[in-house]
């Protein structure tokens, strides 16, 4: 019975590969099995040490853990990574505390820092100024094509075109 070429190291053809990698030559991919003695031989592999790679992985996934690094909260005792398991804060102080780290994760999440909320149409002019209107309208002409509905778009594209022309705000709806 042979052996599976996987099993076994390609650099030394003795012991088992546990360390599978894909590497880019001349724009090809090119894959390596490789045993741990012999990743660790080669120089220009990057360290494997479980906090590294770790540390590595979730800078990669969630980027904003960086910067609340490892802080509790004072009052409940929650940590970042606890919440970025449930999405849910054990006291308001958290908002707080993990205050840097929650901005790059609104942004990514929402694509703003601030909430601006939902307004019924008929009643956004007359409550809102026309300034954030247009902002909101905005946003929703980007929804609408990123969603294909470009009927709507075009309304929406209308509407802001129709504000804009008549000094923001100004316009009917």
């Amino acid at each position: 019975m042979s052996k599976n070429p996987r099993d076994v190291c390609q650099q030394c053809g003795e012991r088992k590969a546990s360390i599978y990698m894909t590497d880019i030559v001349e724009g090809q991919p090119v894959k390596k099995h490789i045993c741990r003695q012999c990743y660790d031989q080669e120089g220009e592999a990057p360290s494997l040490s479980s906090s590294e790679l770790f540390a590595k992985l979730v800078g990669i996934i969630a980027p904003e853990l960086r910067k609340a690094g490892n802080r509790k909260c004072p009052e409940c005792g929650i940590d970042y990574v606890e919440f970025r398991q449930s999405f849910k804060f054990g006291c308001p102080n958290d908002y707080e505390v993990f205050s840097g780290a929650l901005e790059d994760l609104f942004l990514e999440v929402h694509g703003a820092t601030r909430h601006n909320g939902k307004i019924p149409e008929g009643r956004a002019q007359a409550l809102c100024g026309g300034r954030q209107r247009l902002e909101i309208l905005s946003r929703e002409l980007e929804k609408a094509i990123e969603g294909e509905d470009f009927e709507r778009a075009a309304q929406l594209k209308h509407k802001i075109d129709r504000m804009e022309q008549s000094g923001v705000g100004d316009a009917e709806e």
